[in-house]
């Protein structure tokens, strides 16, 4: 097995290749339960209180995350 194969991450972050995660969420207890689960996971973890805070770090930060989570309601 390679390490991209491994589905925890673990061996992509000790080489500090953690798919990278950016997560929108208003709910502070929720946002901050999610960041905490994808981290334990080894992803890395940004999290953002809403969309403009999102589109904001998109401007000043080179490169997209590999994945975007989003609450929509």
């Amino acid at each position: 097995m390679n390490a991209t194969a491994d589905p925890s991450g673990a061996k992509l972050a000790e080489r500090g290749e953690a798919p990278r995660i950016w997560l929108v969420d208003d709910d502070p207890v929720l946002k901050d339960m999610l960041r905490r689960i994808l981290d334990s996971q080894h992803y890395a973890v940004r999290a953002f209180g809403d969309g403009p805070e999102l589109l904001e770090a998109l401007r000043r930060e080179p490169g997209a995350p590999d994945l975007f989570v989003l609450d929509l309601l």
